[in-house]
């Protein structure tokens, strides 16, 4: 059977995610409780099946877009704002992402086209 789950991500240790799952009804964002401390979440179904009293769950597929809590910067507004962020800007140029997002944790995150950011 096919379900959707929420994975919800926290700042962890050293600037790694931490993340949890939730099963899911359905993959709509206003149905579903996000924590104040989390930085973001995204969508994701799996199949899951039992077999003589044993649970088989699938690999994660159809992610959604990540959507994160913050505020989008481009890169032009990063090199005026925040200058001092040197690794920053030279990993923005150099990898070629134009926008980021300084989410509520204060960490940044580069954005994928199609991600959404919410304050």
């Amino acid at each position: 059977m096919l379900k959707h789950y929420v994975e919800i991500f926290y700042l962890g240790k050293d600037f790694l995610y931490e993340t949890t799952e939730e099963e899911v009804p359905q993959r709509i964002s206003k149905l579903v409780k996000i924590p104040e401390e989390a930085i973001g979440y995204r969508f994701f179904d799996r199949y899951e099946w039992n077999f003589k009293d044993q649970t088989f769950v699938g690999i994660k597929k159809n992610f959604s877009r990540m959507t994160y809590y913050g505020k989008a910067y481009t890169l032009e507004e990063v090199e005026a704002y925040f200058p001092e962020c040197e690794n920053l800007i030279h990993n923005m140029k150099s990898q070629g992402y134009s926008r980021v997002v300084k989410t509520r944790a204060g960490n940044w995150q580069f954005l994928k086209e199609g991600d959404i950011v919410k304050s």
